[in-house]
């Protein structure tokens, strides 16, 4: 049992960082966060000038933001994580965007941030962002969500378009 114990510390010790990351469920991802983009996000200004979203998001590669500012989870919802990275806006790549008031989490980016970060609490250059794996496990969903039958008896309630529901 002694040896057994050794060696499970000694593997664990030894194991890459990013195999001891939670797997990735995307069902519970798309029930938490506003967006998910495996790849660049360009968002632009809408007719109020804001550019913002409600609540969290992922972004596989980089966010670009026209005008250049970019306000992260105006709702104050519970961040996300993905992998070993946790955060109200995860992007895998960089950005130049005015980060503003991302609420209730941090900004976690993959490469850097080159804009103002507001009262946003910005890390850049973050290992563990699994951008392989969230473009193969959200993939596979979609494929498998092809291959139903049916969407029968399924519905979508746009009555409040900030909150839409599926039935």
């Amino acid at each position: 049992m002694r040896i057994l114990g050794t060696c499970a510390v000694a593997l664990f010790a030894l194991a890459p960082m990013g195999a001891l990351a939670a797997p990735i469920d995307p069902l519970a991802l798309m029930r938490g966060t506003s967006v998910i983009a495996l790849g660049d996000l360009t968002t632009e200004s809408s007719a109020d000038g804001a550019n913002h979203l409600e609540g969290p998001a992922y972004i596989g590669g980089d966010l670009i933001s026209v005008p250049g500012s970019y306000a992260a989870n105006q709702d104050g919802l519970a961040p996300i994580t993905v992998g070993s990275a946790t955060g109200t806006l995860i992007i895998g790549g960089s950005t130049s965007a005015d980060i503003d008031g991302a609420q209730r989490g941090d900004v976690v980016l993959g490469g850097s941030h080159t804009g103002l970060a507001g009262t946003a609490t910005v890390h850049d250059n973050v290992d563990g962002i699994p951008l392989a794996e969230m473009t193969r496990v959200f993939q596979a969903l979609s494929g498998n969500l092809a291959g139903l039958d049916t969407t029968a008896g399924a519905a979508l309630d746009l009555s409040n378009p900030w909150n839409p529901l599926f039935t």
